[in-house]
């Protein structure tokens, strides 16, 4: 997560549909916010410098716009020494739920759970969890990354995302096989990325269909004619992308099959959106944001300084400065 901010936070928010959005507008400040998760259902969920998490509501005439009158603090008994949060994305009809680690390194959920037996709403543990480093979340699935390297999924595995090679779901944690040395995680709509210490990049999923080719699902395998990966972020199909150790960025091409990608034009990079569904962006170390505008051009959003995090999903865009 980025540094904590001593003094209130800006928070800028525009619409983002499809491949519309309005001008980014600037909300109430938010003292010590490090990071947003929107599109959790009617909820959006803000983790603070301290640990603490905290939710506002969308305005029901206009869900893109968010209530920042409504904020207010989440389970304080339970969720307290946060330090990362990832979004489990919407579960159709559910709304989602999200997910938050701890100081202590478990990991908790709350919002809609997918279970085995269907969907529950609350906050809890994670069961069987300890030693977590890092967390992530795709279409009604967990991803945990352990201290040893080892990557853990759970939930949901309608799309193969939980990296069995199956679509069996299952509620508990289990170690994803043939995956070692991880330190990022990213899970998509139907695919879902993670880079080792070697700055290998391996995907794995449901290979989205194309014309008559009948949909596939797909274990783990090693991405070949990549670069030194850094961290990853994945979205829908080609709204996926891996940030090199070097700043720079490569899109990832799944039209046939998670292995194909292309460098394109942005360097600097430290952080990126992609959430399903809407445009992606791109944090650069100075600060700027940028905004995909076709398949190879990118263009900077204007009034955006000094950007700390932005993140989003199919209905909204965020972005955090200082002061």
């Amino acid at each position: 997560l980025p540094a904590a901010s001593p003094t209130p936070v800006g928070l800028w928010q525009a619409k983002n549909f499809g491949g519309t959005m309005t001008v980014p507008v600037r909300t109430s400040p938010v003292p010590n916010l490090v990071a947003v998760i929107p599109g959790a259902g009617a909820w959006n969920y803000g983790l603070k410098a301290d640990g603490t998490v905290w939710h506002w509501d969308r305005y029901a005439a206009d869900p893109a716009v968010w209530d920042m009158a409504s904020l207010q603090q989440i389970d304080a008994t339970d969720l307290h020494d946060i330090t990362a949060v990832a979004d489990g994305q919407d579960q159709i009809p559910q709304p989602g739920y999200v997910l938050g680690l701890r100081r202590d390194g478990t990991v908790w959920a709350w919002g809609y759970i997918p279970t085995g037996a269907g969907v529950t709403f609350g906050v809890f543990q994670v069961a069987g969890l300890s030693g977590i480093v890092g967390i992530g979340g795709a279409q009604g699935v967990g991803y945990a990354i352990k201290d040893d390297g080892t990557l853990w999924s759970w939930g949901s595995n309608k799309f193969g995302l939980l990296g069995d090679g199956t679509t069996i779901s299952h509620d508990a944690p289990q170690q994803i096989s043939g995956l070692s040395g991880i330190k990022s995680i990213a899970g998509g709509s139907t695919l879902s990325y993670a880079v080792d210490n070697n700055g290998d990049l391996w995907g794995w999923g449901t290979q989205p269909p194309t014309g008559a080719v009948v949909t596939t699902i797909l274990p783990p395998a090693r991405i070949l004619g990549t670069c030194a990966g850094q961290s990853v972020f994945a979205g829908q199909w080609m709204n996926s992308f891996e940030v090199c150790t070097d700043g720079t960025v490569w899109q990832l091409d799944t039209s046939r099959r998670p292995n194909l990608s292309k460098a394109i034009a942005l360097t600097g990079v430290t952080s990126m959106s992609a959430a399903p569904g809407a445009a992606p962006h791109a944090l650069q170390a100075d600060g700027t944001v940028w905004r995909q505008t076709g398949i190879s051009s990118w263009a900077a959003i204007p009034g955006l300084t000094g950007i700390t995090a932005i993140g989003g999903d199919f209905r909204s865009f965020y972005a955090i400065a200082a002061g």
